[in-house]
């Protein structure tokens, strides 16, 4: 099916269904969580998830074969990028057994417990090894794949991984500006005693609010400056990158058609943003400022289209001015920041 010369696609495409299977058992298991919590081990989102994973296993053990087949040594017989799959791959079964035990002793985890028990976090270095297999095998071409055929196994492999890891992050998902999720009616100023004692839970909330801006500054901008830093996207490739986390967190914490569809518009238009700006300047290493200006405007573009719905689309929003308008310049130095950290100024070509 495939070697280490194989420049077909089809083992990329297989792996990558492989890992998006074992993807959407996550999230299969994680909507059960808040549609359909059932205090057991043996559910069928679990069967989702771990036939997901036994079919990466598969795929792995055949590699191997293939590759010692082919007078390859144990640590050459895996195709390039997909060394570290096998990691995964023996990683996540290791895990399994201390995560059975861990809910026998100390129950099903509820809440965010769910997502920062130790054995679940031990299991997620797992998934991420074997969710980054094509994205590894992307980068580790040095033909330079142009066309959005030839990327889209490496995008798609980036955009799971991304949403593994919002996933792991859903509790600071949402920075909540939306009037809905006000702590107080701005009306009542002085005039009502409660005013005074909710100006601290006010307080917390604009500051979690920022804070999960700041995050997903980081996120977003981070898989964009990478990705740009290691090869010229086609035109469609973070359109995949951004869209394909927006639809899998949406449908996850859905409440009705329309939670689903407005995310996945803005992950949709974000893509498209960041596609247009790369066709138009294509920021890379040697070309340093715009490299920088592309830091700034994902974030910014994406914290923009999110406080746009927010305001015209869900009842407005509920920050004052200083924080709608300053949250996008925060996104946008936090994207600044993280180009400085990607390429420092002394890893940028001199100028001539």
């Amino acid at each position: 099916m495939s070697d280490t010369s194989d420049r077909s696609g089809a083992y990329d495409r297989i792996m990558c269904f492989c890992a998006g299977w074992f993807l959407l058992g996550l999230f299969a298991d994680g909507w059960s969580h808040y549609h359909d919590v059932r205090e057991s081990f043996i559910t069928p989102y679990h069967g989702v998830l771990y036939s997901g994973f036994f079919s990466n296993i598969v795929m792995v053990a055949y590699s191997l074969y293939r590759g010692r087949l082919a007078g390859r040594s144990w640590r050459d017989a895996m195709p390039p990028g997909y060394g570290l799959t096998a990691v995964g791959v023996i990683w996540f079964t290791v895990g399994v057994v201390p995560d059975l035990l861990w809910h026998k002793i100390f129950g099903i985890e509820e809440g965010i417990d769910v997502l920062i028990s130790p054995t679940h976090l031990f299991l997620g270095v797992g998934m991420a090894m074997i969710l980054l297999g094509p994205a590894r095998a992307l980068f580790a071409r040095d033909d330079g794949p142009e066309s959005l055929d030839q990327q889209a196994p490496g995008m798609i492999s980036l955009a799971l991984f991304l949403a593994m890891i919002e996933f792991t992050l859903q509790f600071a998902f949402d920075p909540g500006v939306t009037a809905s999720n006000a702590p107080l009616d701005p009306t009542l100023g002085n005039r009502n005693n409660l005013a005074f004692f909710l100006l601290p839970f006010t307080y917390y909330k604009e500051a979690l609010g920022i804070a999960i801006i700041a995050l997903h500054a980081c996120l977003l901008a981070g898989f964009g400056l990478y990705v740009v830093r290691r090869l010229r996207p086609a035109f469609g490739g973070f359109v995949i990158v951004y869209a394909v986390p927006a639809f899998l967190m949406s449908a996850l914490l859905a409440n009705g058609p329309l939670s689903v569809y407005v995310p996945t518009v803005e992950g949709l238009v974000l893509g498209l943003a960041a596609d247009a700006l790369v066709l138009r300047l294509r920021p890379n290493v040697a070309r340093p400022v715009e490299f920088r200006i592309f830091a700034v405007a994902v974030p910014v573009i994406a914290n923009a289209l999110y406080l746009g719905v927010a305001q015209f689309a869900q009842g407005g929003v509920w920050w004052d001015v200083n924080l709608t308008f300053g949250s996008m310049v925060f996104a946008g130095v936090a994207g600044l920041l993280l180009s400085y950290l990607t390429v420092p100024p002394s890893q940028t070509p001199a100028a001539p």
